[in-house]
């Protein structure tokens, strides 16, 4: 009779070591996937336009080109940069009235967003080739899926990024 109890002892023993070691590996797994998909958002590619290297991390933007309340960005300019224009919309479910303000290297500019639709600001500007351009976008309005209620999703998404063009000295 005591045998059997110790073998049934091993045997819930031996269960529990290998319910361990897969709770592990599992655990490993997850991590790597978390540590990819924050390497994969902060390296996302920004739409862009013209004579610019996108430089990482990027802060505030995400798959789907939906940028957060606040989005921030940096660039290196490949060819003489004059002009940058940056062009948004906001979907029919994000229908909110707000003024995003647009920042190139703290030179600022507001860009009006009322109703669902397309809107763009442009920032006059002198970038020499190679030089760094950091770009900020900060909305002082912004939702998220869950308060919508359309999904879970808890990130805050002022609007849809269309592109972010840098016009040269052509």
């Amino acid at each position: 009779m005591y045998s059997e109890v110790e073998q049934l002892i091993r045997k819930r023993d031996n269960f529990l070591r290998l319910a361990n070691d897969l709770e592990k590996k599992q655990a490993i797994n997850y991590q790597a996937l978390e540590d990819y998909k924050s390497y994969l958002e902060q390296n996302i590619r920004i739409p862009t336009l013209g004579y610019v290297r996108q430089k990482f991390p990027t802060k505030g933007f995400h798959a789907g080109d939906m940028i957060e309340n606040f989005f921030s960005s940096k660039f290196e300019a490949v060819l003489p940069i004059k002009k940058i224009i940056i062009k948004v919309y906001l979907p029919f479910d994000l229908q909110q009235e707000s003024i995003a303000k647009l920042s190139v290297n703290g030179k600022c500019v507001e860009l009006p967003v009322k109703n669902m639709g397309q809107y763009q600001a442009s920032v006059y500007t002198k970038i020499a080739r190679g030089d760094e351009l950091k770009i900020q976008i900060i909305s002082h309005h912004a939702l998220s899926g869950k308060e919508r209620n359309i999904n879970e999703d808890k990130r805050k998404i002022a609007f849809v990024l269309s592109y972010i063009e840098f016009v040269g000295d052509a």
